[in-house]
């Protein structure tokens, strides 16, 4: 994780990770800009999200410039994903950009596994968003420009995630802090960028809103099967809003609607500030009667508990596994892994208590070969709990000769 300095009066973090430092493993994001895979910070051995991007294009190196500089400056803003550091592959000409791993995954893939989110939910959800996006707006002079569901990470502990700077837009010395360029997701882009007239913060509120209707009927709100890329643009240009006529209200009561119509004004000036959204009337009731865990409850429901440990399980059990057969094993890495208290105690006969004990051990042992051993896996169990909230894993199995 990033170190703090106490030197700059705004306690900057500075940023050091090097490919030695982070594991990867399972994808579990892809996009234009890359792919996303869940990691494994080693030295810390906490998660992480590795996201990895080509830059052969000076176009796409400019924009990773972008995504960095705008993740280095928000590392006090809770609602934007949090950056700990990148590194350079000169053998594959890849950046890699070490992330805070948010373990609900995205708001897209939680409301199409659980069901569309209830009002209740959307109202801490957009609170937490607006936040975000206002956090860029007034802080930084940024347009994201891509704000959409699947780039809100969640929490299962509820809190949302502003994520995917690629396409950041710098307002600062542009005309009225307002842009000109063509970039974003075209299904969540506002009326003024359809029109391909000068767009500003008001763009990324219209795809606030949009986002928030998404979630709230379950489907994207046009239609996108008529007309295609041209059809789309003529809806979102020339038609209103298209709130459902059957109102369910414990999906979309009328403080939701008014929201999300103010949001969705044509007129971009007519539409709220992110300041503004965050200050609802109907998202401040919504935070004052709602409990964080009724949130958290809903994205949980979209991953069962179960599932939810076992991928932590099997992934955190890969990198003890890697650590304690690697033949180059650094002791202080892998005493690192245990606590004072820790006992350890192998088939071979070893005996260790403490941490640097057992890295020690452990380390000496991988230094003998053991390391070349074939590991069968015979049993994963997994339970919550452990320490600080962790989990309990025990696992069996034997070392045989390849």
């Amino acid at each position: 994780p990033p170190s703090s300095s106490s030197s700059s009066p705004h306690h900057q973090l500075s940023y050091r990770v090097s490919s030695s430092d982070v594991r990867a493993f399972s994808i579990i994001g892809a996009g234009a800009g890359g792919s996303v895979r869940r990691a494994v910070h080693v030295p810390a051995h906490r998660f992480c999200a590795l996201k990895t991007a080509t830059v052969f294009e000076r176009n796409k190196r400019r924009q990773l410039v972008q995504e960095l500089k705008a993740l280095c400056d928000s590392p006090k803003e809770p609602h934007i994903v949090r950056f700990f550091g990148a590194y350079y592959a000169p053998e594959t000409n890849q950046i890699h950009v070490c992330l805070e791993y948010v373990d609900g995954g995205s708001l897209d893939r939680v409301v199409a596994r659980a069901g569309r989110a209830p009002a209740r939910v959307l109202g801490r959800v957009a609170r937490g968003v607006a936040e975000g996006v206002a956090f860029l707006h007034d802080h930084l002079r940024l347009a994201h420009r891509d704000v959409k569901p699947s780039n809100i990470l969640i929490r299962r502990t509820g809190e949302p995630k502003i994520t995917d700077f690629g396409i950041v837009g710098d307002l600062r010395g542009t005309k009225k802090e307002l842009l000109d360029s063509f970039k974003g997701t075209m299904c969540y882009m506002s009326p003024e960028r359809c029109e391909n007239r000068a767009y500003g913060r008001a763009a990324d509120v219209w795809s606030v809103g949009i986002a928030l209707l998404e979630c709230a009927v379950g489907r994207y709100p046009y239609d996108v099967g008529d007309g295609g890329p041209v059809g789309l643009m003529m809806q979102i240009a020339n038609d209103p809003t298209p709130v459902p006529e059957r109102k369910d209200p414990e999906f979309f009561p009328p403080g939701l609607e008014r929201l999300v119509l103010a949001c969705t004004r044509k007129d971009p000036e007519a539409r709220p500030t992110a300041r503004e959204i965050s200050l609802d009337p109907w998202v401040a009731e919504q935070m004052r009667v709602v409990p964080p865990s009724e949130v958290a409850a809903y994205v949980c429901s979209a991953v069962s508990e179960d599932e939810h440990l076992r991928s932590n399980a099997e992934t955190f059990l890969k990198h003890y596994h890697a650590l304690v057969d690697d033949l180059g094993a650094d002791a202080r890495t892998l005493a690192s892994l245990y606590r004072g208290s820790s006992c350890l105690t192998t088939a071979q006969g070893d005996r260790a208590r403490g941490g640097d004990a057992i890295g020690a051990a452990l380390s000496r042992r991988a230094a003998k070969g053991a390391g070349a051993l074939r590991r069968v896996t015979r049993t994963v169990d997994v339970s919550p709990g452990g320490v600080e909230g962790g989990m309990l894993i025990v696992a069996s199995g034997t070392l045989e000769s390849e």
